[in-house]
């Protein structure tokens, strides 16, 4: 899972450098994938209607370039939409085009004119776009020799983001990475230091829930963790892979094909899905509107849905290893990022419900 540089640490001093001061506006955002909802911190009660299914999809090529992995996409809707991973293309509702000289891993954004992205180097990158260009912000290090890596970026208000990963100290030894930004700077997280390398961050009531992996010679430990600004607790660990997306505010974490509920420190089952092909996936505008993906047979999978009641595939596809990386969802459209690994083709999907 981490790849590794072969220097070994000079100093152990975190340094932010700032290129640019370009500071957006202060503003408190819902995250969009947050479409008519409102929560308390309680089990998740949904009486919206069912999804509909009722979909018109396209397929539109990103790349061809098999040596681009893209990897996480964000959108402040379905013609406007950024894709990263060893690049920067950018979908303007009619199709996608490369942005030159930029190679962030993961990105998010809270409006068209308020995104950031972040890069994997010795001098961790963060860049910021205004809605017209996008700039180097700031750069982050902790030694010379040290390689920040950046799995995610996630906030829930324009001032308050997180980025998270691991940093990579030399071959063998690495530590987890989070950076805080205020609406002013990005700064470093103070926390206890362990081996393991962060996912995906959300936050619930004053803590930060996170998941993540540490490589053993075995294969790797993967875990679900809560910190409370000065200890961790551990709620999950296992060899199963953990992933984690909010619905309506409400933290969901699947483990291999069971979706679990983060509600005060534990992980309640929200739906067991250990009988049917489920691959992977899962972000939705409700409970009663779930997206998730499937495989149906060889070299064919399938976008499926989920009302609340049952599972449908509402578009099936072909393909060698295909896979999905990540999933937008909008008012009445969503968009799905995948690759095909045998051919190198990264590509997405979309379905636009149809006019009633």
């Amino acid at each position: 899972m981490f790849s590794r540089n072969r220097n070994t640490p000079s100093q152990t001093s975190f340094t932010i450098n700032y290129v640019t001061r370009v500071y957006p506006a202060i503003l408190i955002v819902t995250f969009f994938l947050s479409i008519s909802c409102s929560r308390q911190i309680t089990e998740p009660v949904d009486d919206s209607a069912p999804g509909r299914r009722d979909y018109v999809w396209t397929v539109d090529t990103i790349t061809t370039d098999p040596f681009v992995n893209l990897s996480r996409m964000w959108g402040s809707g379905p013609n406007d939409l950024w894709a990263v991973g060893g690049g920067l293309y950018h979908f303007d509702g009619n199709s996608w085009s490369e942005i030159k000289g930029y190679f962030p891993s993961v990105i998010f954004g809270f409006s068209q004119n308020d995104i950031w992205a972040a890069g994997n180097a010795a001098d961790g990158r963060i860049w910021h776009f205004n809605g017209i260009s996008w700039s180097l912000f700031c750069t982050c290090s902790i030694s010379e020799t040290a390689v920040l890596f950046f799995s995610n970026i996630w906030g829930d208000a324009a001032n308050n983001i997180y980025a998270v990963g691991y940093i990579s100290i030399s071959e063998t030894e690495y530590k987890q990475l989070l950076l805080h930004y205020d609406g002013i700077k990005w700064k470093f997280v103070k926390m206890p230091e362990m081996r393991f390398g962060f996912y995906d961050v959300r936050s619930y009531g004053g803590k930060l829930v996170f998941t993540g992996a540490r490589d053993e010679s075995y294969g790797s430990t993967y875990k679900v963790l809560e910190f409370d600004g000065s200890n961790f607790k551990e709620i999950y660990s296992g060899t199963s892979y953990a992933q984690m997306t909010s619905i309506c505010g409400t933290i969901y974490i699947y483990i291999g094909k069971k979706v679990y509920t983060y509600q005060n420190g534990r992980l309640v089952l929200f739906v067991d899905w250990e009988s049917m092909p489920f691959c992977g996936g899962f972000a939705g505008r409700s409970t009663k509107d779930i997206f998730l993906g499937t495989v149906i047979g060889y070299n064919t999978y399938a976008i499926a849905h989920y009302n609340g009641t049952n599972i449908q595939n509402v578009f099936e596809f072909w393909g060698n290893r295909v896979g999905f990386h990540y999933t937008q969802i909008f008012d009445s459209s969503a968009v799905f990022l995948g690759s095909d690994d045998n051919s190198g083709v990264t590509f997405s999907i979309t379905g636009k419900l149809k006019p009633q």
